[in-house]
């Protein structure tokens, strides 16, 4: 299904909703967004290598569902 919640517009599997609240596709299409403190830390810290390092910072995100962390 298309979703759009605050990360933006999203293509999701309809079955990543479980009733019993055991899986992050019910944050998103309950609250319209997936952990914003656990991606509120990790933009912080790439952030904090860019001002030490330049740019040019890389992070690779793999193993994602349907790729909140690397659109943010």
């Amino acid at each position: 299904m298309l979703i759009n919640c605050a990360h933006g517009t999203f293509i999701m599997n309809r079955l990543d909703y479980q009733p019993d609240g055991s899986y992050g596709g019910n944050q998103i299409l309950e609250h319209g967004r997936y952990e914003p403190q656990e991606v509120n830390s990790l933009l912080m810290l790439l952030d904090l290598r860019r001002q030490y390092f330049g740019d040019g910072v890389v992070a690779i995100d793999c193993g994602t569902n349907i790729g909140i962390h690397t659109v943010e």
